[in-house]
């Protein structure tokens, strides 16, 4: 079986997202299994290309053509097209597997060359937000939470008020347009494979066929890296925040939470970078004395695995929208029980008593206080932690997933050699 896995951002980048870790992830381990695999991303602006044997980057392959400059934007685009599609002739891909992707032509191009797949990460194509900003189910940069999903209606609460300045406003409304075009070429693909239950209830507000939605559970190269990985009790345990530093991430909950504990003394590890940097820079010069703040700013892979090492429990204080939270399974992999916010698809491993302890989005005096209960009792931060590991280990296991996903790629080949496909297409 030849495979091709599509993507809107290249692997193996700093500043890559959970996503971009899972797709490398996800080809070394179908490489092993004797499928012939090849990775179609779109290059990060102001880079080449970057064609290599397995590996093609394509410039301008995920950016709408009416955004500035828009009659060069548009031949960058078809151009880009062209190479995409001699590539796909060339690789001749049995099955073609998209992860994050919203650009209506590529999804075209991608769909008529073969079986699709596709993956929902995240609550996309039910949340497309404009430019800077990610797929939260957050109104604009508010903390207001929307339950709408992605229509023209969504133009009045988020699109028509983006931007800072004109030139930013032109650019973030001409990605509307474009956006919903991408979300009705979405709806055509063969298979849907959704990382949790909460995905596929999103899913399911717009594939009205549920046959074509399928569950897998995560899987991540943590449950290689930890073998050998012993949990040892601890007096005082280290909190760990991995991840964007960015409004809907909750980072600055943390300090929130710490406040409201100063005669507690908290370890606290804050691994990341993004737009909120400077913020929490000045909020950890200012915390209580007893309250310990490490920040090594972004890390690659196998330093985070190392803070997973070094840490016990993860702060997961995400409140916008969350797919599955990769990197609470990673951790859990290490021996890290979790304190997170109820949101999105991070209860398939935060388990309230069991895995860790789940707060109401938003209650930062609860996340003080799961945070107060673990920092002063040693012992239950170890029942938990030894749970975590071991409900992880059965649940998240990277043989279940990629055997589970194969029938996936065989039954999307299957739909279209039958008279069904050929009529509903």
């Amino acid at each position: 079986m030849k495979v091709l896995i599509v993507n809107d951002g290249p692997p193996g980048l700093s500043g890559s997202g959970g996503t971009e870790i899972h797709i490398r992830q996800l080809k070394e381990v179908l490489s092993a299994q004797g499928v012939e695999t090849a990775i179609l991303a779109s290059q990060r602006r102001g880079l080449p290309d970057r064609m290599e044997e397995d590996l093609f980057l394509i410039a301008d392959l995920n950016a709408p053509p009416f955004r500035k400059h828009p009659l060069k934007n548009i031949r960058n685009q078809q151009a880009a097209l062209k190479k995409a599609g001699g590539i796909i002739r060339r690789f001749a891909p049995d099955v073609i597997h998209v992860h994050n992707f919203v650009n209506a032509a590529v999804l075209r191009l991608l769909r008529e060359s073969g079986p699709l797949v596709k993956s929902l990460h995240d609550c996309r194509p039910f949340c497309v937000k404009p430019p800077p900003v990610v797929a939260s189910r957050l109104i604009g940069d508010t903390g207001e939470f929307c339950d709408i999903t992605f229509g023209c209606q969504c133009w009045k609460y988020c699109y028509a008020h983006a931007g800072r300045t004109p030139v930013e406003r032109v650019e973030a409304w001409s990605f509307f347009l474009a956006n919903l075009r991408a979300r009705d070429e979405t709806l055509r693909v063969d298979r849907i494979i959704a990382y949790s239950r909460y995905l596929k209830e999103l899913a399911l507000r717009r594939f009205t066929d549920e046959s074509r939605i399928h569950i897998l559970h995560h899987f991540s190269d943590a449950e290689e890296a930890s073998a050998g990985f012993e949990i040892q009790p601890v007096d005082e345990p280290v909190f760990l925040f991995a991840g964007r530093f960015s409004f809907e991430k909750g980072p600055l909950h943390i300090f929130q939470a710490l406040e409201r504990i100063p005669d507690i003394s908290c370890r606290v590890i804050l691994a990341g970078d993004g737009s909120l940097r400077e913020e929490i820079e000045l909020r950890a010069r200012a915390v209580s004395p007893r309250h310990k703040i490490e920040l090594p700013g972004y890390v690659d892979q196998a330093q985070l695995y190392d803070l997973y090492r070094r840490s016990s429990v993860l702060l997961f204080p995400s409140f916008g929208s969350e797919g599955c939270g990769l990197v609470g399974i990673e951790a859990m992999y290490f021996g890290n029980t979790a304190i997170g916010y109820d949101t999105g698809g991070a209860g398939e491993w935060l388990v309230d008593g069991q895995t860790g302890i789940r707060v109401k989005s938003g209650d930062v005096d609860g996340l003080a206080r799961a945070m107060a209960q673990l920092a002063t009792h040693p012992a239950e931060t170890l029942r938990l932690r030894r749970q975590a590991r071991d409900f992880v280990s059965r649940k998240f296991r990277r043989e279940m997933h990629i055997s589970q996903l194969i029938e996936v790629y065989e039954q999307a080949i299957n739909d279209r050699r039958t008279p069904f496909y050929e009529k509903n297409r």
